[in-house]
């Protein structure tokens, strides 16, 4: 997600978590550039939960894929 704003408005699969109650907008922490970058540490324990929500950029999928799947 180029940013949590735009995820927000564009991307149901939160919008409706948020408007139940299940999620709140705050645990919405990093973008995945953040992420690349190490600008955010990510997980920091197993019991945590990583969600990749990708808006709009096939490119941002690529790179997920090759964060989780490497290069062979």
């Amino acid at each position: 997600m180029k940013s949590p704003d735009r995820l927000l408005h564009e991307s149901g699969d939160l919008i409706q978590p948020i408007k139940n109650g299940i999620i709140d907008q705050s645990d919405i922490v990093a973008t995945l550039p953040e992420l690349c970058k190490k600008a955010h540490p990510g997980r920091q324990a197993p019991d945590q939960i990583t969600c990749f929500k990708s808006v709009g950029s096939g490119v941002a999928d690529l790179i997920a894929a090759k964060l989780v799947f490497g290069t062979p």
